[in-house]
């Protein structure tokens, strides 16, 4: 399992209070969960996962794919405006990944270091060095 980069309360930053209240709880998880996995398919090619710590923007774009996901999801109005910006956002937050991905995009990120595939022989001796 990855990293969850967004939660429930960050998705108020995605969509307002009102359209979120109409979608319960357990569909708000299951997109935050799904935004995180789906940014990691742009991340798993750069950096080793999970990542352990990220900046504002991997949040922002998780919660712009998680808002997206939740809406198609709960169903929505092709008559509401407010879809094209959810859209839109969505249409960002995904092109923002593939720069990720192919590194013309850099956010602030940590990542654990991979243990090495193997170690490599010590040679030691208690007399001293000849000199050879």
């Amino acid at each position: 399992m990855g990293s969850a980069y967004c939660a429930t309360t960050d998705l108020s930053q995605g969509l307002n209070a009102v359209a979120l209240s109409s979608i319960p709880l357990a569909e708000q998880t299951a997109a935050c969960v799904s935004a995180s996995a789906i940014l990691d398919s742009y991340f798993n090619g750069r950096w080793p996962l999970p990542l352990l710590t990220w900046d504002f923007a991997v949040t922002i774009a998780a919660v712009h794919i998680a808002v997206k996901l939740a809406l198609d999801a709960r169903g929505s109005s092709p008559l509401a405006h407010g879809d094209e910006t959810v859209e839109r956002n969505y249409e960002r937050a995904i092109e923002w990944a593939k720069g990720v991905q192919r590194q013309t995009v850099h956010p602030t990120v940590t990542y654990r270091t991979p243990a090495a595939a193997y170690v490599l022989p010590q040679v030691s001796s208690p007399n001293r060095a000849r000199g050879w």
